[in-house]
Protein backbone atom coordinates (compact mmCIF):
# COMPACT_ATOMS: atom_id res chain seq x y z
CA UNK A 1 0.00 0.00 0.00
CA UNK A 2 0.95 3.64 -0.46
CA UNK A 3 0.63 5.04 3.04
CA UNK A 4 -0.26 8.60 3.89
CA UNK A 5 -0.80 10.41 7.20
CA UNK A 6 -3.15 13.38 7.18
CA UNK A 7 -2.55 15.80 10.05
CA UNK A 8 -5.57 17.95 10.86
CA UNK A 9 -5.18 21.22 12.71
CA UNK A 10 -6.90 24.53 13.35
CA UNK A 11 -4.83 26.74 11.08
CA UNK A 12 -4.00 30.36 11.69
CA UNK A 13 -3.31 33.66 9.92
CA UNK A 14 0.25 33.94 8.65
CA UNK A 15 0.09 37.74 8.35
CA UNK A 16 -1.99 40.57 9.76
CA UNK A 17 -3.90 40.76 6.48
CA UNK A 18 -5.09 37.16 6.98
CA UNK A 19 -6.66 37.74 10.39
CA UNK A 20 -10.15 38.82 9.37
CA UNK A 21 -10.52 36.04 6.79
CA UNK A 22 -9.35 33.46 9.30
CA UNK A 23 -11.82 34.72 11.91
CA UNK A 24 -14.65 34.68 9.38
CA UNK A 25 -13.95 31.02 8.53
CA UNK A 26 -13.80 30.20 12.24
CA UNK A 27 -17.11 31.80 13.17
CA UNK A 28 -18.88 30.61 10.02
CA UNK A 29 -18.42 27.05 11.30
CA UNK A 30 -21.68 25.86 12.93
CA UNK A 31 -19.62 23.62 15.21
CA UNK A 32 -18.09 26.78 16.72
CA UNK A 33 -21.20 28.97 16.87
CA UNK A 34 -24.48 27.09 16.93
CA UNK A 35 -27.40 29.30 16.00
CA UNK A 36 -31.02 28.25 16.57
CA UNK A 37 -32.48 26.49 13.49
CA UNK A 38 -34.51 29.54 12.47
CA UNK A 39 -31.39 31.72 12.52
CA UNK A 40 -29.06 29.22 10.82
CA UNK A 41 -29.32 30.99 7.42
CA UNK A 42 -27.74 34.03 9.10
CA UNK A 43 -24.55 32.15 10.05
CA UNK A 44 -22.45 33.87 7.36
CA UNK A 45 -23.71 37.32 8.36
CA UNK A 46 -23.03 36.65 12.04
CA UNK A 47 -19.53 35.44 11.15
CA UNK A 48 -18.90 38.57 9.10
CA UNK A 49 -19.97 40.89 11.92
CA UNK A 50 -17.96 39.08 14.60
CA UNK A 51 -14.83 38.79 12.47
CA UNK A 52 -14.87 42.51 11.62
CA UNK A 53 -15.35 43.46 15.26
CA UNK A 54 -12.67 41.11 16.58
CA UNK A 55 -10.07 41.54 13.84
CA UNK A 56 -8.30 44.67 15.21
CA UNK A 57 -7.77 43.19 18.68
CA UNK A 58 -6.75 39.80 17.28
CA UNK A 59 -4.35 41.50 14.87
CA UNK A 60 -2.69 43.22 17.82
CA UNK A 61 -2.31 39.87 19.57
CA UNK A 62 -0.69 38.30 16.51
CA UNK A 63 1.56 41.34 16.11
CA UNK A 64 2.84 40.71 19.62
CA UNK A 65 4.15 37.28 18.55
CA UNK A 66 5.68 38.33 15.27
CA UNK A 67 2.71 39.20 13.06
CA UNK A 68 1.13 35.81 12.51
CA UNK A 69 0.43 32.37 13.88
CA UNK A 70 3.32 29.85 14.02
CA UNK A 71 0.90 26.91 13.83
CA UNK A 72 1.71 25.98 10.21
CA UNK A 73 5.44 26.12 10.87
CA UNK A 74 5.06 23.89 13.93
CA UNK A 75 2.75 21.48 12.14
CA UNK A 76 5.20 21.12 9.24
CA UNK A 77 7.96 20.34 11.74
CA UNK A 78 5.76 17.69 13.35
CA UNK A 79 4.99 16.21 9.94
CA UNK A 80 8.68 16.00 9.01
CA UNK A 81 9.60 14.37 12.32
CA UNK A 82 6.70 11.93 12.02
CA UNK A 83 7.83 10.87 8.53
CA UNK A 84 11.34 10.26 9.86
CA UNK A 85 10.11 8.41 12.96
CA UNK A 86 7.85 6.06 10.98
CA UNK A 87 10.79 5.20 8.72
CA UNK A 88 13.40 4.84 11.46
CA UNK A 89 11.27 2.93 13.97
CA UNK A 90 8.97 0.85 11.78
CA UNK A 91 10.46 0.91 8.29
CA UNK A 92 7.29 2.53 6.94
CA UNK A 93 7.63 4.89 3.99
CA UNK A 94 4.73 7.24 4.63
CA UNK A 95 3.97 10.67 3.20
CA UNK A 96 2.53 13.28 5.49
CA UNK A 97 -0.07 15.90 4.57
CA UNK A 98 -1.43 18.91 6.44
CA UNK A 99 -5.09 19.94 6.37
CA UNK A 100 -6.06 23.11 8.23
CA UNK A 101 -9.66 23.81 9.13
CA UNK A 102 -9.81 27.61 8.96
CA UNK A 103 -6.83 28.77 6.90
CA UNK A 104 -4.40 27.59 4.27
CA UNK A 105 -3.54 24.87 3.48
CA UNK A 106 -7.17 23.78 3.78
CA UNK A 107 -8.18 20.14 4.14
CA UNK A 108 -9.46 20.09 0.57
CA UNK A 109 -5.98 21.07 -0.67
CA UNK A 110 -4.43 18.21 1.30
CA UNK A 111 -6.92 15.76 -0.20
CA UNK A 112 -6.00 16.93 -3.70
CA UNK A 113 -2.32 16.14 -2.99
CA UNK A 114 -3.26 12.77 -1.52
CA UNK A 115 -5.10 11.91 -4.73
CA UNK A 116 -2.16 13.09 -6.85
CA UNK A 117 0.15 10.75 -4.92
CA UNK A 118 -2.22 7.77 -5.33
CA UNK A 119 -2.35 7.15 -1.57
CA UNK A 120 -4.53 4.11 -0.87
CA UNK A 121 -4.00 3.72 2.91
CA UNK A 122 -4.62 6.88 4.90
CA UNK A 123 -4.23 7.49 8.62
CA UNK A 124 -6.15 10.58 9.75
CA UNK A 125 -4.68 12.23 12.84
CA UNK A 126 -6.25 15.35 14.37
CA UNK A 127 -3.52 17.20 16.27
CA UNK A 128 -5.88 17.90 19.16
CA UNK A 129 -5.01 15.44 21.96
CA UNK A 130 -8.58 15.51 23.32
CA UNK A 131 -11.67 15.09 21.15
CA UNK A 132 -14.30 17.78 20.89
CA UNK A 133 -17.01 18.24 18.31
CA UNK A 134 -15.76 21.83 17.91
CA UNK A 135 -12.17 20.83 17.04
CA UNK A 136 -11.45 17.30 15.82
CA UNK A 137 -15.15 16.78 15.17
CA UNK A 138 -15.40 19.81 12.88
CA UNK A 139 -12.32 18.80 10.87
CA UNK A 140 -13.56 15.22 10.57
CA UNK A 141 -16.96 16.47 9.42
CA UNK A 142 -15.31 18.29 6.51
CA UNK A 143 -13.53 15.07 5.57
CA UNK A 144 -16.71 13.04 5.86
CA UNK A 145 -18.53 15.45 3.55
CA UNK A 146 -15.72 15.30 0.98
CA UNK A 147 -15.62 11.50 1.13
CA UNK A 148 -19.39 11.30 0.71
CA UNK A 149 -19.42 13.72 -2.25
CA UNK A 150 -16.62 11.88 -4.03
CA UNK A 151 -17.11 8.27 -3.08
CA UNK A 152 -15.63 7.21 -6.42
CA UNK A 153 -12.31 8.71 -5.24
CA UNK A 154 -12.37 7.87 -1.54
CA UNK A 155 -14.51 4.71 -1.36
CA UNK A 156 -13.15 1.44 0.08
CA UNK A 157 -12.14 0.22 -3.38
CA UNK A 158 -9.91 3.27 -3.81
CA UNK A 159 -8.66 4.09 -0.33
CA UNK A 160 -8.71 2.53 3.11
CA UNK A 161 -8.65 5.08 5.91
CA UNK A 162 -8.61 5.04 9.69
CA UNK A 163 -8.99 7.81 12.28
CA UNK A 164 -7.21 8.43 15.58
CA UNK A 165 -9.93 10.44 17.36
CA UNK A 166 -7.93 11.28 20.51
CA UNK A 167 -4.55 10.47 22.02
CA UNK A 168 -4.35 12.44 25.27
CA UNK A 169 -3.94 9.20 27.25
CA UNK A 170 -0.98 7.83 25.30
CA UNK A 171 1.80 7.14 27.84
CA UNK A 172 4.44 8.81 25.65
CA UNK A 173 2.42 12.03 25.40
CA UNK A 174 1.62 12.10 29.12
CA UNK A 175 5.25 11.48 30.04
CA UNK A 176 6.60 14.11 27.65
CA UNK A 177 4.32 16.80 29.08
CA UNK A 178 5.17 15.75 32.64
CA UNK A 179 8.89 15.92 31.81
CA UNK A 180 8.55 19.46 30.42
CA UNK A 181 6.71 20.57 33.56
CA UNK A 182 9.26 18.89 35.81
CA UNK A 183 12.08 20.78 34.11
CA UNK A 184 10.36 24.07 34.95
CA UNK A 185 9.61 22.99 38.53
CA UNK A 186 13.28 22.13 39.01
CA UNK A 187 14.35 25.55 37.74
CA UNK A 188 13.11 27.42 40.83
CA UNK A 189 15.93 28.55 43.11
CA UNK A 190 15.80 28.02 46.90
CA UNK A 191 15.35 31.78 47.27
CA UNK A 192 12.36 31.79 44.91
CA UNK A 193 10.79 28.84 46.73
CA UNK A 194 11.21 30.61 50.06
CA UNK A 195 9.70 33.79 48.65
CA UNK A 196 6.67 31.84 47.40
CA UNK A 197 5.97 30.23 50.75
CA UNK A 198 3.96 31.67 53.64
CA UNK A 199 1.70 30.54 56.46
CA UNK A 200 -1.30 31.13 54.21
CA UNK A 201 0.43 29.51 51.23
CA UNK A 202 2.58 26.62 52.45
CA UNK A 203 2.91 25.07 48.96
CA UNK A 204 5.56 27.01 47.02
CA UNK A 205 5.16 25.59 43.51
CA UNK A 206 1.97 25.56 41.44
CA UNK A 207 1.17 24.14 38.01
CA UNK A 208 -1.72 25.78 36.14
CA UNK A 209 -3.24 23.91 33.21
CA UNK A 210 -5.19 26.27 30.95
CA UNK A 211 -7.56 24.50 28.56
CA UNK A 212 -9.77 26.05 25.91
CA UNK A 213 -13.38 26.04 27.06
CA UNK A 214 -16.38 24.70 25.15
CA UNK A 215 -20.04 25.63 25.73
CA UNK A 216 -21.74 23.74 28.56
CA UNK A 217 -24.43 22.67 26.09
CA UNK A 218 -21.81 20.66 24.15
CA UNK A 219 -20.78 18.79 27.30
CA UNK A 220 -24.42 18.15 28.23
CA UNK A 221 -24.98 16.75 24.73
CA UNK A 222 -22.18 14.22 25.24
CA UNK A 223 -19.01 15.98 24.06
CA UNK A 224 -16.17 14.12 25.88
CA UNK A 225 -13.76 17.05 25.83
CA UNK A 226 -14.07 18.21 29.45
CA UNK A 227 -13.82 14.68 30.83
CA UNK A 228 -10.80 13.95 28.64
CA UNK A 229 -9.08 17.17 29.73
CA UNK A 230 -9.63 16.29 33.38
CA UNK A 231 -8.41 12.73 32.83
CA UNK A 232 -5.35 14.02 30.97
CA UNK A 233 -4.46 16.41 33.80
CA UNK A 234 -4.81 13.62 36.37
CA UNK A 235 -2.49 11.35 34.36
CA UNK A 236 0.15 14.07 34.12
CA UNK A 237 -0.32 15.00 37.78
CA UNK A 238 0.39 11.39 38.79
CA UNK A 239 3.91 11.75 37.36
CA UNK A 240 4.63 15.04 39.16
CA UNK A 241 5.56 15.69 42.79
CA UNK A 242 2.58 15.65 45.17
CA UNK A 243 1.28 18.46 47.36
CA UNK A 244 3.26 16.90 50.22
CA UNK A 245 6.34 17.42 48.05
CA UNK A 246 5.46 21.06 47.50
CA UNK A 247 3.60 21.06 44.16
CA UNK A 248 -0.10 21.84 43.65
CA UNK A 249 -1.87 21.33 40.31
CA UNK A 250 -4.77 23.50 39.07
CA UNK A 251 -7.00 23.29 35.98
CA UNK A 252 -8.72 26.29 34.39
CA UNK A 253 -10.76 26.83 31.24
CA UNK A 254 -10.46 30.00 29.16
CA UNK A 255 -11.97 31.73 26.15
CA UNK A 256 -15.60 32.00 25.14
CA UNK A 257 -17.69 33.31 22.27
CA UNK A 258 -20.80 35.30 23.12
CA UNK A 259 -22.96 35.03 26.24
CA UNK A 260 -23.39 31.24 26.33
CA UNK A 261 -22.16 29.38 29.40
Amino acid sequence: PKVGVLLLNLGGPETGEDVEGFLYNLFADPDIIRLPPLLAPLQSLVALLISKRRAPKSREAYDSIGGGSPILQYTRAQADLMTKSLKDRYGIDAKTYIGMRYWYPFTEEALAKIREDDINALVILPLYPQFSISTSGSSLRVLQEEFAKKSELYGPQKMFHTVIPSWYDRPGYVKSVANLIQQELDSFTPEELKEGTSAEQPIPRHVLFSAHGVPASYIEAGDPYKAQIEDCVERIKALLPSEEDGVKVHLSFQSRVGPVE
